[in-house]
């Protein structure tokens, strides 16, 4: 028996290593491959903004159709396949039409990936009462991002650039066969129907304002994620520069979800998670204040801190709240708040703010501001809910 739960537990090792090893080859240089493409101007911003705003709509669609037909497993495989497939075009791609079709696609197909992939990890881990290990399983998927990343930075920014996508459809398609092979999730043996599923916000107030927390913090996530390789070629770094800084972020990841369990045991969730989420509004001020790339390094670490509250802290919140066979319903909701409506408003602001002179400080200042925003609604949600559930403990 506990070889069986080795193999299985290495099963989401594996596969988590090979889906962010994909996303460290390809998500942070997304907007670098598309200005060498050709693509400028207002061109890029429509490309760059319509991949969140698709998601607002397909992200929350893909969670409930996996909880009602009991399919995680299935539509996250057939996702990232889908997902490497459409990137594989990205290659005979030219006319800015074609591109804007393929991206919609693209973004299709990867709104559900973390959202799933979190679930069915979260859900089979809470039935063998190991909950607290899913930052230890999420880990491989950070060591493999920063593998990826400099990698990619030393290999390719400069010279093979128009190829990333290529390597990015291979090991994706990799990884959604491999999600086959995963658990099948327990709780997923209830089916729901359409109304149950969207029952989740309307019950919840105090989630409501939770993940209006999170939209805030997302649409600085989402400006990060387009403009840090863009403001670091700005600043005069080259390739491998980059590589290493987009690197370093992932860095404090590896540590933090490796004991994860012990963080997790020894402090409040809700503790974690706003202590993480803090490092944003500092990360995003230091951005506005230092202009040398070499500089700009120890301030990349606190994405680590950050990513440790986001992606096991509050992921692993959501699912505490909500009954198993909701769980990918609720994970979407959390991520499309996060990655999707967060994103879309942020990235529309951070277009604007560009075009000023000095544009890049004024989205880096905009951002702190926005972030510590998000960090005082989420701890004010935190509170309530928690004085909440005293008060019904009382009853």
């Amino acid at each position: 028996m506990a070889q069986v739960k080795i193999t299985r537990l290495s099963r989401f090792r594996l596969f988590f290593f090979l889906m962010l090893l994909a996303y460290g080859v390809f998500m942070p240089y997304q907007g670098l491959y598309l200005i060498q493409r050709g693509l400028r101007g207002a061109e890029l911003a429509v490309l760059l903004g319509v991949m969140p705003l698709v998601k607002i709509i397909a992200q929350p669609l893909w969670g409930m159709i996996a909880d009602i037909y009991c399919a995680r497993r299935l539509v996250l495989s057939l996702t990232l396949i889908g997902m490497g497939v459409s990137a594989f075009f990205f290659l005979f791609v030219q006319k800015f039409w074609v591109w804007f079709i393929l991206i919609i696609l693209f973004s299709i197909f990867e709104s559900p990936s973390m959202p799933l992939a979190t679930a069915i990890t979260i859900d089979y881990l809470e039935n063998r009462q190991q909950v607290e290990r899913f930052g230890e399983l999420r880990m491989w998927g950070s060591l493999s991002f920063v593998i990826a990343s400099v990698v990619m930075g030393y290999l390719f920014l400069d010279r093979l650039i128009v190829y990333i996508p290529l390597v990015f459809a291979v090991i994706e398609i990799i990884a959604g066969v491999l999600v086959l092979l995963l658990p099948h999730p327990v709780s997923s043996s209830l089916r729901l129907s359409w109304g149950e599923s969207m029952t989740v916000l309307r019950k919840d107030p105090m989630l409501v304002l939770f993940l209006l927390g999170i939209v805030l913090i997302g649409m600085t996530m989402g400006v990060s994620y387009q403009y840090v390789s863009i403001y670091l070629g700005s600043l005069g770094a080259a390739g491998i520069l980059i590589g290493v800084s987009v690197a370093l972020s992932a860095v404090p990841e590896i540590p933090l979800m490796a004991n994860a369990a012990r963080l997790l045991n020894r402090f409040r969730l809700e503790t974690v998670l706003l202590i993480g989420l803090s490092a944003l509004p500092l990360r995003w001020l230091l951005y506005a204040l230092v202009h040398a790339p070499l500089w700009l390094f120890p301030v990349h670490l606190l994405h680590g801190f950050a990513i440790m509250g986001i992606v096991v802290a509050g992921a692993t919140y959501v699912a505490q709240r909500l009954p198993g066979e909701l769980r990918a319903t609720g994970q979407g909701l959390y991520t499309v708040a996060f990655s999707g409506i967060g994103p879309t408003l942020g990235l529309f602001g951070a277009g604007f703010l560009s075009e000023l002179p000095n544009g890049m400080q004024y989205i880096w200042l905009s951002c702190a501001i926005v972030a510590a925003m998000g960090v005082f609604v989420v701890g004010v949600s935190l509170r309530n809910h928690r004085i909440a559930e005293e008060r019904h403990l009382l009853k």
